[in-house]
Parts: C-alpha cells; structure tokens; sequence
C-alpha cells in the first residue's frame, strides 16, 4: 500500500514517517503529523519543538 500526501492524495516522494519521543502521546502524534506537512522544513520545526 502506497503513503498518499494528506494534501492532495497522490503518493509521496520524500519522507514517509516520522518518529517523535514527547511526554504525551497526543503531543508527539501532532509534532509527526505537523512534520510531515512541513516537507523540507520539518527538522528545523522539530528542532524549533525540542
């Protein structure tokens, strides 16, 4: 099964997942989830998070 981009549902080229370590699940799910939105950006908004 294919990862589709939650924007526009084609495939992705780049990352397909995303690992966080936070005190709270709901909070390392949204850091994942906002990551991956970001593409190219990701690491500095991770980084940004702490």
């Amino acid at each position: 099964m294919a990862v589709s981009d939650a924007r526009s549902g084609h495939p992705v080229t780049r990352w397909q997942s995303v690992s966080v370590i936070a005190p709270l699940c709901a909070l390392a799910g949204s850091c994942a989830t906002i990551a991956m939105l970001f593409e190219g950006e990701a690491e500095a908004f991770l980084s940004r998070e702490g």
